[in-house]
């Protein structure tokens, strides 16, 4: 009688520590859920257009038809093959950026343009009348500072814009110029030292 009491306590106890354990395990998967969901509350996904996002759609639409303008005009009139490789990557990629942009437009309610800002253009003009070197030196220079400019469009977007999508594309756009202006600082320097 005595071996049978003493396995029922050690069943029983073994019950215990069983159910013990298993609620521990639950109240750690529970309370990671529960910190997981406050994660995702902490930047949820918003979907709603406020000024600045629509204000934002338009000015980077100017934008990125701009740089899609002056690298087409620099396929043709550059002369150095390092502004002719660059002026190649700009179109291809502010051309897909263009097509992202006008996607999110399309579902969305905002609006993006065709046209290019009045900046652009007016560079886009001056750069018409140059050629050869002189045309190669004012493109990567207007790069420059057009990148620059972009970075910070970009940056304001992803600080200050309401819509996630529109932010995400704006942090996805800056890095690609984070790119182009290393690019463009290399392509500068590579036309100064064949100039010497």
């Amino acid at each position: 009688m005595k071996k049978l009491t003493l396995k029922s306590n050690i069943a029983a106890a073994w019950n215990r520590n069983a159910r013990l354990v298993s609620i521990l395990v639950l109240s750690v998967f529970t309370l990671t859920a529960f910190t997981a969901c406050e994660d995702d509350d902490d930047d949820p996904i918003v979907d709603t257009i406020n000024q600045q996002d629509k204000n934002f759609a338009i000015s980077a639409s100017q934008t990125i038809n701009g740089q899609i303008a002056l690298a087409t005009l620099a396929k043709t009139k550059g002369d150095d093959d390092s502004v002719i490789e660059y002026a190649n990557m700009i179109f291809d990629d502010h051309t897909a950026a263009k097509a992202e942009l006008t996607g999110l437009a399309s579902s969305r309610e905002f609006e993006i343009s065709n046209e290019v800002s009045a900046g652009m253009q007016a560079q886009l003009t001056a750069l018409t009348l140059l050629s050869g070197n002189d045309f190669d030196k004012a493109f990567i220079n207007s790069q420059i500072e057009i990148n620059d400019n972009i970075r910070s469009m970009m940056k304001n977007q992803v600080d200050n814009g309401l819509n996630t999508l529109l932010r995400t594309f704006a942090d996805k756009l800056s890095e690609k110029v984070d790119g182009h202006q290393k690019e463009a600082l290399l392509v500068k320097a590579e036309i100064a030292i064949e100039n010497i």
